[in-house]
């Protein structure tokens, strides 16, 4: 039998729906914040003996995590109108070509830093993945195919003489 192949459109998400799904994962990743700052916290100053560069880490992988909850909940912002339905629902976070992925990743980053670092404050070298990740992606993103691009003027040439070419190759079968 034959398998008949049609185009499927894509489903897209309405403003509503794209507003509540964001303020679901702000409060997801900002109760992940809390919890993770709350627990590091608590079990250094019981259990474990933490020394300057412990919480130093600490301090720096809090800040991480709090700014990128402000910043996922700045982009998400919805307006509404007076009847209080959703007009704009923001950037969607869960994009993946969005902004809000790179700060979900940077949340889970600290949050996997800050326990390992209750054992070890190698764990807190962790951090450093990502600006080794950002300037991974703005090199493979931007800068490499940048360079490597050919100018335009070459382009340009390079459809003249095959325009050329063709028409030679035209007024060459007609002779003959």
């Amino acid at each position: 039998t034959l398998i008949e192949w049609r185009m499927v459109k894509q489903a897209t998400k309405g403003q509503q729906q794209i507003a509540d799904e964001n303020d679901e994962t702000v409060k997801q990743y900002g109760i992940a914040t809390v919890i993770s700052g709350g627990l590091y916290l608590a079990l250094a100053m019981t259990v474990f003996n933490m020394d300057s560069y412990a919480w130093w880490g600490w301090a720096i992988s809090m800040a991480i995590q709090l700014t990128a909850v402000f910043v996922m909940r700045a982009i998400s912002r919805s307006k509404r109108d007076a009847k209080g339905h959703c007009i704009d629902a923001g950037l969607d976070l869960n994009d993946s070509s969005a902004i809000g992925e790179p700060c979900k990743d940077l949340i889970i980053l600290a949050t996997i830093s800050q326990i390992v670092g209750l054992f070890t404050n190698y764990g807190f070298l962790a951090l450093l993945g990502a600006p080794a990740y950002g300037i991974y992606k703005a090199l493979a993103g931007f800068i490499i195919p940048w360079a490597t691009a050919s100018p335009p003027q070459e382009e340009e040439q390079d459809e003249r003489e095959d325009k050329k070419a063709r028409k030679m190759e035209r007024r060459m079968k007609r002779i003959q």
